[in-house]
């Protein structure tokens, strides 16, 4: 009892920290508002008499620029701090979706319309994905950024499983139309946070962090690779396994993408004939699933860092922008 209450603490421990407390709650906030996008893009096109081919011209659309910006995102991140990449990147992307709203409020649903506006829509999100990555160990230090990650990821989880629910509802009883409105304000929402965030820097910490590092990697025989300050364009262009991991996910997710954002809707729509309802609660059981999985492995992780050094969560940290979720659902 007395180990579960520490992990728990643990675990909890960077809510402790306000610019982490904003960051978290404004992008639970954003990725519930995803979710409607996520609802709302399918379900918009299909009833519109679009055929499953424009659906998957539409996506590609957004997601050919969303991985063809993520290195320009690293970059961006390091040149300019990531917390103003994340900040241009949301507030553009309101301005885009709200763009979307307006051309559906109009009735201009027609596939090129919306493919002029999921092109910069799935640059900014490409833009915006490393910088997200690379901003906790601007607000934590090393020992927390292991439980930040895990609070992080699950509360993604988490607001996929609300966030389509709730889009279903909104779709089959409102439409698309306002469904793209409260995206759009979500991603007000997640500006707002990034404002208020102080943006403290932790030039201490991280030099104290990178000496333990080193010594530790010194006592156990091992050459020290990374330095705590190291760029991402650095890391990318020295580290191997990085860039073959890199070119697996994007590929992995190419062929994911495809069957997840166009075969779901069209099978809920013209098999199950569950409507837009139908097609949210779908997503929702994946998140219920996904939070489910990843909560117990972030339970046995906690219980293998109760036994091991923290030492390595920075560095370990800033190549977690591979672990991105991969479809148009996560930003």
């Amino acid at each position: 009892m007395i180990l579960k209450k520490q992990l728990l603490g643990n675990l909890l421990a960077p809510l402790r920290v306000r610019d982490f407390r904003l960051l978290f709650v404004g992008q639970m906030i954003s990725t519930i508002g995803d979710m409607f996008y996520a609802v709302a893009l399918p379900w918009l096109m299909l009833s519109s008499g679009h055929t499953p081919q424009e659906l998957g011209i539409v996506l590609a659309t957004y997601g050919v620029p969303r991985v063809g910006t993520l290195l320009l995102g690293g970059l961006l991140s390091d040149w300019l701090w990531p917390r103003r990449v994340m900040l241009l990147a949301d507030i553009m992307r309101a301005l885009l979706v709200g763009v979307l709203a307006v051309l559906v409020f109009t009735g201009r649903t027609g596939v090129l319309p919306l493919c002029a506006v999921a092109a910069p829509l799935g640059a900014f999100a490409g833009l915006f994905l490393p910088a997200y990555y690379a901003v906790l160990p601007e607000i934590l230090g090393a020992d927390a950024l292991q439980a930040g990650n895990a609070l992080n990821t699950s509360s993604l989880q988490l607001a996929l499983l609300i966030g389509s629910g709730l889009a279903g509802l909104v779709v089959s009883r409102l439409q698309s139309g306002p469904a793209f409105v409260v995206d759009a304000l979500t991603f007000v929402v997640s500006a707002l946070t990034l404002i208020l965030m102080r943006g403290e820097h932790r030039p201490a910490e991280a030099v104290t962090a990178q000496k333990e590092q080193a010594l530790a990697q010194e006592a156990s025989g091992r050459e020290a690779t990374f330095a705590q300050d190291i760029t991402f364009w650095r890391l990318i262009r020295t580290w191997r396994l990085l860039q073959v991991a890199f070119l697996v996910i994007i590929f992995g997710n190419f062929l994911f993408n495809g069957l997840f954002e166009v075969a779901l809707p069209t099978l809920a729509r013209d098999q199950f004939m569950s409507g837009a309802g139908g097609y949210g609660l779908l997503l929702a059981m994946f998140g219920a699933g996904s939070l489910r999985s990843k909560l117990r492995l972030t339970c046995l992780d906690a219980c293998w860092v109760s036994f091991c050094s923290h030492r390595w969560a920075s560095i370990h940290y800033r190549s977690r922008l591979l672990a991105w979720f991969p479809p148009t659902l996560a930003r």
